[in-house]
Formats: C-alpha cells, structure tokens, sequence
C-alpha cells in the first residue's frame, strides 16, 4: 500500500520530534549528571570519562536544536541535513566504541547498546528522508 505524501510528511515531522526529544533528554542527562551515567555506561570513574560525557551532551544539544529548528519551520533541507547528520554521528559513535572495545577500553555489553540505540535514529532518518524528498 503507498502512502500519501502527507501521511509521510506527517510521520517525518514526528520522526524529527522523536529524535529532537530523545537528543535533548540524552544530551541535558549527560551534561548535567555526567558522573552517575558515566557509572551506568560501565565507564571509568575518571574526569576524562566524565568531560567526553559532557562534550558529548553538547553535541546531542547541538543536533537536536537543528532538528527542533528544522520542525519549527518545516523546512526540508535542514530537516533531510539535521537528520543525516544525527544519524552520521550515531554511526561514528559505534564504530568509536567497537574500536575502543576491541583495545579493552569498553566492556562489549556497551558496543550493543550503543549499536541498539543507534537503530532507531537510522529508521527516524529513513523516515525523514521519506517525508522530506528532495
């Protein structure tokens, strides 16, 4: 069945809510509480473990203003833009935590987590670019 090019821009613009809202209480969480999530991640209780948390927050912030901004205004190139390069980021936030598992730096359990969590903004970003063709 082929849906209407409404019903996809309709899933595309809650598709770029999902994200906006998953990013904005990923990124504030680590921010703000940067020691008990790097505790629940497995990581080293050091202060780099903590700072890379917190640099990572600023940049879920920064894609999810993009994608917030992008919903706002209903605007098909940034929110197409926004999307890929959250997904873009997902995707080098596996491959970083594989390689850093492979050395013994991470415990294998966090590369399937990040790996989970990156499927969902891969399908969102399927969505978007759906709903927001070229």
């Amino acid at each position: 069945m082929m849906r209407s090019s409404s019903a996809q821009r309709r899933m595309a613009r809650r598709s770029l809510a999902v994200l906006a809202a998953t990013g904005t209480s990923i990124g504030l969480g680590c921010l703000l509480a940067a020691g008990p999530v790097s505790r629940m991640a497995g990581l080293p209780d050091q202060g780099s473990a903590r700072w890379l948390l917190r640099l990572f927050g600023v940049r879920e912030l920064s894609l999810s203003l993009g994608l917030y901004k992008s919903l706002r205004r209903d605007d098909s190139r940034q929110a197409r833009l926004t999307a890929e390069l959250t997904a873009l980021a997902q995707v080098g936030d596996v491959a970083a935590t594989a390689v850093t598992a492979l050395g013994g730096g991470v415990p294998p359990r966090m590369v399937a987590g990040v790996t989970l969590g990156a499927l969902p903004t891969l399908v969102c970003t399927w969505l978007i670019r759906r709903g927001y063709p070229e």
